[in-house]
Protein backbone atom coordinates (compact mmCIF):
# COMPACT_ATOMS: atom_id res chain seq x y z
CA UNK A 1 0.00 0.00 0.00
CA UNK A 2 1.22 3.17 -0.96
CA UNK A 3 1.63 5.93 1.82
CA UNK A 4 -0.96 8.43 2.03
CA UNK A 5 -1.68 12.21 1.71
CA UNK A 6 -2.13 14.12 5.05
CA UNK A 7 -5.67 14.94 3.44
CA UNK A 8 -6.76 11.96 2.17
CA UNK A 9 -9.13 11.21 5.19
CA UNK A 10 -10.40 14.70 4.75
CA UNK A 11 -10.92 14.66 1.13
CA UNK A 12 -12.67 10.49 1.52
CA UNK A 13 -15.02 12.52 4.18
CA UNK A 14 -15.68 15.20 1.79
CA UNK A 15 -16.79 13.02 -0.55
CA UNK A 16 -18.51 10.60 1.64
CA UNK A 17 -20.70 13.67 2.87
CA UNK A 18 -21.60 14.85 -0.69
CA UNK A 19 -23.40 10.85 -1.01
CA UNK A 20 -20.41 9.37 -2.68
CA UNK A 21 -19.87 5.86 -2.40
CA UNK A 22 -16.36 4.83 -2.12
CA UNK A 23 -15.85 1.65 -3.80
CA UNK A 24 -11.92 1.39 -3.53
CA UNK A 25 -9.51 3.09 -1.31
CA UNK A 26 -6.85 2.62 -3.03
CA UNK A 27 -8.22 2.12 -6.71
CA UNK A 28 -5.77 -0.30 -8.26
CA UNK A 29 -5.53 -0.06 -12.39
CA UNK A 30 -4.59 -3.41 -13.15
CA UNK A 31 -3.22 -3.55 -16.54
CA UNK A 32 -2.43 -7.39 -16.49
CA UNK A 33 -1.20 -7.92 -20.08
CA UNK A 34 1.95 -5.22 -19.29
CA UNK A 35 2.24 -6.37 -15.75
CA UNK A 36 1.70 -3.44 -14.09
CA UNK A 37 -0.21 -1.93 -11.35
CA UNK A 38 -0.77 1.56 -10.25
CA UNK A 39 -2.77 2.81 -7.24
CA UNK A 40 -5.00 5.73 -7.68
CA UNK A 41 -6.29 6.96 -4.28
CA UNK A 42 -10.10 7.09 -3.93
CA UNK A 43 -12.45 5.03 -6.23
CA UNK A 44 -16.53 6.19 -5.89
CA UNK A 45 -19.78 6.62 -7.59
CA UNK A 46 -22.43 8.29 -7.15
CA UNK A 47 -26.07 7.92 -8.87
CA UNK A 48 -27.13 11.77 -10.00
CA UNK A 49 -29.88 12.76 -9.12
CA UNK A 50 -31.19 14.59 -12.72
CA UNK A 51 -30.23 12.25 -14.78
CA UNK A 52 -30.48 8.87 -12.81
CA UNK A 53 -26.76 7.78 -14.26
CA UNK A 54 -24.60 7.00 -12.02
CA UNK A 55 -21.26 8.82 -12.29
CA UNK A 56 -17.78 7.23 -11.99
CA UNK A 57 -14.38 8.90 -10.50
CA UNK A 58 -11.32 8.29 -9.71
CA UNK A 59 -9.50 10.52 -6.98
CA UNK A 60 -5.51 11.42 -6.91
CA UNK A 61 -5.37 13.32 -3.55
CA UNK A 62 -2.32 16.26 -3.06
CA UNK A 63 -1.63 18.37 -0.69
CA UNK A 64 0.86 20.85 -2.26
CA UNK A 65 1.80 22.07 1.42
CA UNK A 66 4.80 20.36 2.33
CA UNK A 67 7.58 20.54 -0.46
CA UNK A 68 7.60 23.58 -2.77
CA UNK A 69 4.05 23.86 -4.83
CA UNK A 70 6.44 23.30 -8.48
CA UNK A 71 8.42 19.93 -6.75
CA UNK A 72 5.05 18.82 -5.85
CA UNK A 73 3.26 19.87 -9.18
CA UNK A 74 5.82 18.09 -10.88
CA UNK A 75 4.94 15.02 -9.06
CA UNK A 76 1.32 15.21 -9.53
CA UNK A 77 1.53 15.84 -13.05
CA UNK A 78 2.79 12.72 -14.03
CA UNK A 79 1.05 10.44 -11.79
CA UNK A 80 -1.76 12.53 -13.71
CA UNK A 81 -1.14 11.58 -16.84
CA UNK A 82 -0.02 8.14 -16.41
CA UNK A 83 -3.06 7.27 -14.62
CA UNK A 84 -5.48 8.87 -17.44
CA UNK A 85 -3.85 7.15 -19.64
CA UNK A 86 -3.72 4.01 -18.03
CA UNK A 87 -7.33 4.46 -17.04
CA UNK A 88 -8.37 5.09 -20.42
CA UNK A 89 -5.55 1.97 -21.94
CA UNK A 90 -7.21 -0.41 -19.33
CA UNK A 91 -10.68 0.72 -20.05
CA UNK A 92 -11.84 1.75 -16.46
CA UNK A 93 -14.89 3.82 -16.94
CA UNK A 94 -13.92 6.30 -13.81
CA UNK A 95 -13.40 9.66 -14.38
CA UNK A 96 -9.83 10.92 -12.84
CA UNK A 97 -9.87 13.65 -10.75
CA UNK A 98 -6.78 15.83 -8.72
CA UNK A 99 -8.20 15.98 -5.44
CA UNK A 100 -6.77 19.06 -3.41
CA UNK A 101 -7.22 21.02 -0.52
CA UNK A 102 -8.58 24.92 -0.98
CA UNK A 103 -5.11 25.88 0.47
CA UNK A 104 -3.58 23.65 -2.04
CA UNK A 105 -5.33 25.30 -5.08
CA UNK A 106 -4.55 28.75 -3.63
CA UNK A 107 -0.95 27.76 -3.89
CA UNK A 108 -1.55 26.12 -7.58
CA UNK A 109 -3.27 29.44 -8.28
CA UNK A 110 -0.52 31.51 -7.61
CA UNK A 111 1.95 29.97 -10.66
CA UNK A 112 0.46 31.03 -14.21
CA UNK A 113 2.69 28.81 -15.07
CA UNK A 114 1.13 25.53 -13.09
CA UNK A 115 -2.24 26.86 -14.34
CA UNK A 116 -1.21 26.91 -17.62
CA UNK A 117 0.53 23.40 -17.62
CA UNK A 118 -3.16 22.22 -16.02
CA UNK A 119 -5.04 23.72 -18.51
CA UNK A 120 -2.67 22.27 -21.12
CA UNK A 121 -3.40 18.75 -19.93
CA UNK A 122 -6.86 18.96 -19.11
CA UNK A 123 -6.60 18.20 -15.47
CA UNK A 124 -10.30 18.00 -13.13
CA UNK A 125 -9.70 19.14 -10.08
CA UNK A 126 -12.01 18.48 -6.35
CA UNK A 127 -11.42 21.37 -3.81
CA UNK A 128 -12.39 20.75 -0.42
CA UNK A 129 -12.35 22.50 2.44
CA UNK A 130 -10.54 19.81 5.09
CA UNK A 131 -11.74 21.52 8.15
CA UNK A 132 -15.33 21.33 7.48
CA UNK A 133 -14.73 18.32 4.81
CA UNK A 134 -17.12 19.46 2.18
CA UNK A 135 -16.55 19.55 -1.59
CA UNK A 136 -16.23 23.30 -2.79
CA UNK A 137 -15.77 22.47 -6.27
CA UNK A 138 -15.75 20.29 -9.08
CA UNK A 139 -13.40 22.07 -11.56
CA UNK A 140 -12.42 21.10 -15.78
CA UNK A 141 -9.49 23.74 -16.21
CA UNK A 142 -10.10 23.63 -19.74
CA UNK A 143 -12.88 25.48 -19.07
CA UNK A 144 -11.09 28.21 -17.02
CA UNK A 145 -9.79 31.28 -18.98
CA UNK A 146 -6.21 32.52 -17.48
CA UNK A 147 -6.59 35.89 -16.22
Amino acid sequence: MSRRDFIHVAVREALENDGWQINYDPLIIDLVTEKLKLEIDIGGEKIMRATKNKKEVAIEIKSFGIVSTITAFHTALGQYLNYRDAMEYGNYPQELYLGVSEEGFNKLRESSFIMTQMEKYRFNLVIINVNTKKILQWIKLRNIKMQ
